[in-house]
């Protein structure tokens, strides 16, 4: 089967380039910006083997001073899509909870990984990060840190990791 390029003409005029084999996937990734009330209106797409004929697609879907949010679908061998959805934390909630958009993503294709990193300013002193990992057809949270206070010392290092909690 051979993969080709479609351009999708969006609603607004928008457009969305995405690699598909057949014209449902586009139409698909159109009604879940729609779903998820995307606002970007020049979306950027990428799209990430998981193995057995699968992709992560990721779709922005906000967009932000430092901030990009991306809706995570994945791309079955057949070319359907379908929304995944991570574990992360809700700062509103102060809790867990499951959605399909992650923050700032950054693929890691020789470990199926993904983070992501919620800035909670510019200069990125302080917010959250998260580091998912393909596993059994699903992002399974690996590890979370969060560092609520913006001193302009770094953002890095495990002593702001909440999960999974260290053991006492």
């Amino acid at each position: 089967m051979i993969s080709r390029f479609i351009l999708a003409g969006l609603a607004v005029g928008l457009s969305l380039l995405i690699n598909v084999s057949g014209v449902s996937a586009a139409e698909d990734a159109h009604q879940f910006r729609i779903k998820y009330r995307c606002s970007t209106t020049d979306p950027q797409t990428t799209e990430h083997a998981l193995g057995r004929g699968q992709s992560l697609i990721l779709v922005e879907c906000t967009r932000g001073p430092y901030n990009q949010s991306y809706l995570l679908l994945r791309k079955k061998a057949q070319g359907n899509l379908s929304a995944l959805s991570i574990k992360d934390w809700d700062p509103g909630q102060k809790r867990f909870v499951r959605t399909s958009l992650i923050t700032n993503p950054e693929f890691l294709s020789g470990k199926s990984e993904i983070y992501g990193f919620r800035k909670g300013r510019g200069v990125a002193d302080c917010g959250d990060r998260g580091l998912w990992r393909w596993r059994s057809g699903r992002l399974v949270l690996m590890r979370f840190w969060r560092k609520t206070v913006c001193d302009g010392a770094p953002f890095e290092g495990d002593q702001w990791q909440i999960f999974p909690r260290a053991s006492r």
